[in-house]
C-alpha cells in the first residue's frame, strides 16, 4: 500500500515537472519569437537606411576638417616617401637613426607616422640626408612629386 501511495505521488510530480516543462518552453518559443521579429525588424530599418558617399577631394585631412590640413598631409607625404627610403636600404632602426643623426625613438614615430615632433623642413633634411649625394637630386624630386601628390615611382 506504501508504494501504491508513493507511484502516485511520484506521478503528481512529474506530471508537475512536465507541466513546468511544457510551459518553460512555451515560454522560451514566445521569447525566440520576440527576438527573430525584432531582428527582421532591425535589418528592415538598416536596410532602408541610406549611407551616403562623398567623393574626397584628395587631403583626407582638409576632409576631415582639421586645421593646417596642407601641413599636415605634407608631412605624411614626406614620412611616407622616407620611410620607403629606408626600407629599400633595408636599414634597421638604429642603423635608419645613426644615419639621419636623431636617435632611435624618433626613428619609431616616423614610422608609425606619429608625426607632432617633426616640420615639414625636418622631413625633407631626412630625405635628403638618407641618400647618397648623387641620389640627392633623385630625393628631392621624389619629395616635390610627394608633397604634389604624384608620389608613384618606386623609391
Amino acid at each position: 500500500m506504501a508504494a501504491n501511495t508513493q507511484m502516485r505521488t511520484l506521478g503528481k510530480v512529474s506530471g508537475l515537472v512536465s507541466l513546468r516543462a511544457k510551459t518553460d518552453v512555451e515560454m522560451i518559443e514566445r521569447r525566440l519569437k520576440a527576438a527573430q521579429g525584432d531582428y527582421e525588424q532591425g535589418m528592415a530599418k538598416q536596410a532602408k537606411r541610406v549611407n551616403k558617399v562623398v567623393a574626397s577631394s584628395g587631403n583626407v585631412f582638409a576632409d576631415l576638417g582639421l586645421p593646417d590640413a596642407a601641413e599636415l598631409d605634407t608631412k605624411v607625404r614626406l614620412a611616407n616617401a622616407v620611410n620607403r627610403l629606408l626600407e629599400s636600404r633595408r636599414l634597421t632602426q638604429a642603423a635608419a637613426a645613426t644615419a639621419l643623426l636623431i636617435n632611435q625613438p624618433k626613428i619609431f614615430a616616423l614610422k608609425h607616422y606619429e608625426l607632432e615632433g617633426f616640420s615639414v623642413e625636418r622631413l625633407m633634411t631626412f630625405l635628403t640626408a638618407s641618400c647618397p649625394a648623387p641620389a640627392a637630386r633623385t630625393a628631392i624630386g621624389w619629395a616635390a612629386r610627394a608633397v604634389a601628390g604624384s608620389d608613384r615611382r618606386e623609391l
